[in-house]
């Protein structure tokens, strides 16, 4: 596993949402990287504690915001229909 995959995986396994036995393991794993690189993984850690999880339906809804925007008009109206 290189730095990047190990940044992603805490980021990921650390979370307050990660099942309780991964993220223990995780977090043992996040105190052993920093004692060994202390500079590479100061800022590693879960994202939850950085800021605000994107919802789902955030996410679908950015979605279906750039699919319109990309659409010819006839199908921008079939889109806004459906929404609303």
């Amino acid at each position: 596993m290189n730095a990047r995959s190990l940044m992603n995986f805490f980021e990921l396994r650390c979370c307050e949402r990660a099942q309780w036995e991964i993220r223990d393991v995780a977090t043992q794993m996040l105190a052993l990287v920093r004692k060994a690189c202390p500079t590479l993984f100061k800022n590693a850690g879960p994202r939850c504690l950085k800021g605000p999880a994107q919802k789902k339906e955030d996410v679908l809804r950015k979605d279906r915001a750039s699919k319109r925007k990309n659409s010819t008009n006839s199908e921008n109206e079939k889109w806004e229909n459906y929404l609303l």
